[in-house]
């Protein structure tokens, strides 16, 4: 199944349940929204919860879809909102964490090791450090520096390909708005990338 508008006969099996269907659009779509929800900024320990909830969102509404856009194009509008609400609720418990008693220092080495004192990730040599992985850590980080609408704008569109017109639909913005988020999200990579690499 590839990424196909809903249509009526999509849209009454899905109402259905039919098993065989929602498993081929898992298939088909699940990577993708791990990839975007690690650009929405969640985090990898919440993204399957995040992608789950999604996904039961998607089947919960899709008797409410109108057909005018593709599976994708609903299911990363639904993303995008899921993503904001676990960012908010983040935030919240990062400045209710900050009020504790517990040391910032606590609070940011808890997350780089395991309850055996190993890293969770551990970090790469510096001699395995090439010049073209450099120059991706840097656009990398300006990319994630990027304002959060200029960071999911650039995203989807440079690197899903998707068009501003979905991307109008998905976050809910006018097509010249997203051209204005694209624009200025491309102007500012330029620019960090410049200074990041004189450094």
């Amino acid at each position: 199944m590839k990424n196909e508008y809903i249509t009526p006969e999509l849209k009454k099996r899905l109402i259905e349940r039919e098993t065989k269907t929602i498993e081929s659009l898992v298939r088909e779509h699940s990577k993708y929204m791990i990839f975007m929800a690690r650009k929405f900024g969640i985090k990898r320990d919440l993204e399957h919860d995040v992608i789950q909830n999604t996904w039961i969102t998607f089947i919960e509404k899709v008797e409410n879809f109108e057909g005018r856009s593709k599976v994708r194009t609903f299911l990363t509008g639904i993303l995008f909102n899921k993503c904001r609400e676990i960012k908010r609720s983040e935030n919240k418990h990062i400045s209710e964490s900050y009020s504790t008693s517990e040391d910032v220092y606590d609070i940011l080495w808890n997350n780089k090791f395991d309850s055996t004192g190993h890293w969770i990730s551990v970090p790469e040599a510096p001699e395995t450090f090439s010049l073209k992985a450099e120059m991706a850590t840097i656009i990398g980080s300006c990319i994630d520096s990027l304002p959060e609408h200029q960071r999911i704008v650039f995203s989807l569109k440079e690197l899903q390909g998707i068009s501003n017109a979905e991307i109008s639909q998905m976050l809910k913005q006018s097509i010249s708005n997203v051209g204005v988020l694209l624009f200025r999200a491309k102007n500012k990579l330029r620019d960090c990338i410049s200074i990041a690499s004189e450094k």
